[in-house]
């Protein structure tokens, strides 16, 4: 037979004071094994949102990381869709190159540049980039950065380094096409297609200056000029 729990009932005396909703469970009749296992609830409610806020500073970190992540990989492969006066984000850039040498043959290009020496530090970056006119066209593009000295310690490239010059190369229809955008007043198209350099071959090379040089860097951003001038076909 089961045994029956005898509940304990008090009166609440004259004297006794309520200062909470468990003060007047025990005082009004609520058994004590009851209020043992509230006790227990609460243990397992605390351990619940322990857990809880565990799992959810596990989840920020590795958002965190995905996002860092997603990040470095934009900055590495640049964007595509970019005009080529705004080239894509620096991938594989070359390493700093020492005004030792001021001449710049990369054997991927068909063409060299001869850079001041009153430049100082520089490097650059060559790469494709999809035509505006032909989308099964892709477009050559050499870019030359100077470091700024701004934000020494970020890790972002485009912070530290400022490209003051672009050299890009057409087909002759597309340069045709772009020409025929700008005269349309189509900005982006002016702006792709820079001033022409050279033509050779049924290719045409031509190029964008820095439009907004970084306060102190007039003079150097001023070289463009001069690299421009020393532009040879191969």
């Amino acid at each position: 037979m089961a045994r029956r729990t005898k509940k304990i009932k008090r009166s609440l005396p004259k004297s006794a004071t309520v200062k909470s909703a468990e003060d007047w469970k025990i005082f009004s009749g609520t058994s004590f094994k009851l209020t043992k296992s509230k006790k227990t609830s609460g243990e397992k409610n605390f351990r619940f949102n322990l857990s809880l806020i565990i799992l959810m500073a596990v989840l920020e970190i590795s958002l965190f990381m995905l996002l860092l992540t997603l990040i470095s990989a934009q900055t590495a492969q640049g964007d595509s869709s970019q005009p080529l006066s705004s080239a894509p984000a620096v991938s594989g850039a070359k390493k700093m190159i020492k005004p030792v040498s001021q001449t710049l043959s990369d054997p991927s290009l068909d063409f060299q540049l001869t850079v001041p020496a009153q430049l100082g530090e520089w490097l650059y970056k060559t790469g494709d980039i999809k035509s505006l006119v032909d989308d099964n066209l892709s477009d050559q593009y050499l870019q030359i950065f100077i470091p700024t000295g701004d934000k020494k310690n970020s890790r972002n490239f485009n912070e530290m380094t400022a490209s003051i010059l672009t050299i890009k190369k057409f087909t002759a229809d597309e340069w045709k096409k772009l020409e025929k955008g700008c005269q349309n007043d189509n900005t982006l198209f002016c702006d792709s297609a820079g001033t022409k350099i050279a033509e050779k071959n049924g290719l045409v090379y031509a190029y964008n200056k820095i439009s907004n040089c970084p306060s102190g860097m007039g003079s150097k951003c001023a070289l463009a000029d001069k690299i421009v001038s020393g532009f040879q076909l191969k």
